[in-house]
């Protein structure tokens, strides 16, 4: 019997599971701007887009606002980044 290899050509973005989380712990745009030491929403804007990586300084926020190690975040964002540059040939530009 042949096995096939599942390779899905879709990812998740980070931020959408950040999303999730922001509703299901009740936290807005503008609480985790200020635990990330931002003084405006645009890197938590980005994030949520996908459009910004997760460095050692935000995931340790992460962890702190959401649970999971720093390098659970570290992790989750690396494998959206290699997806997202393995299916549509993007590499994100840090943003924070």
């Amino acid at each position: 019997m042949k096995t096939l290899k599942f390779i899905p050509d879709w990812y998740v973005p980070t931020g959408a599971f950040i999303r999730d989380l922001m509703k299901e712990f009740d936290i807005s745009k503008e609480y985790l701007s200020h635990c990330l030491g931002e003084d405006t929403n645009d890197y938590v804007d980005y994030l949520l887009a996908g459009e910004a990586t997760v460095g050692k300084q935000a995931a340790s926020t992460l962890s702190t606002v959401f649970g999971g190690s720093p390098e659970f975040w570290l992790k989750l964002d690396e494998h959206y980044q290699a997806e997202l540059l393995r299916i549509d040939g993007v590499r994100l530009e840090k943003k924070q």
